[in-house]
């Protein structure tokens, strides 16, 4: 695991989606605990975070997660929020769930990476996400600084 892998950068969001119960709610929630999970597998991951408007966003992932979806692995699913707005959420196709099996069994997400991954959902993955930006927003201060969501 010494060198970045496309293969690795496009099973993790379908490993992130698996620890949700396959569906999970909203790209921004996508985009934070990826930006968590690259943070502690830095050294074999690299979607290429930018300071955006609501902190760390990635168009790569943005990206890789389209292509996943075109390709039939993930289905988007857009949500009406109780505010009216509308809130895309990504579940795993029986086909996506099927690919996601393989590459575990080749072994493209080491045990290591997957307890990591484990530990980072288990910490912040059901957080409300109003509380999961406030908290990246507070160990990433760094990260904020084009975010819409701070006062000036």
């Amino acid at each position: 695991m010494s060198k970045k892998n496309p293969t690795l950068e496009a099973v993790i969001p379908l490993y992130a989606v698996s620890l949700s119960r396959g569906y999970l709610k909203g790209r921004t929630r996508l985009q934070k605990i990826l930006f968590l999970i690259q943070d502690k597998l830095a050294t074999v991951l690299d979607y290429e975070f930018k300071k955006g408007y609501y902190g760390p966003y990635s168009y790569k992932l943005r990206s890789i997660v389209d292509e996943l979806v075109a390709l039939g692995f993930l289905d988007e699913i857009v949500e009406t929020t109780a505010s009216g707005n509308d809130m895309v959420c990504y579940q795993i196709t029986d086909s996506g769930q099927a690919l996601l099996t393989h590459w575990l069994g080749q072994n493209i997400l080491p045990q290591t990476a997957r307890r990591r991954i484990d530990d980072i959902y288990d910490k912040y993955g059901t957080l409300p996400l109003p509380l999961l930006v406030r908290r990246i927003y507070k160990e990433y201060p760094e990260w904020t600084e084009k975010s819409a969501l701070l006062s000036p």
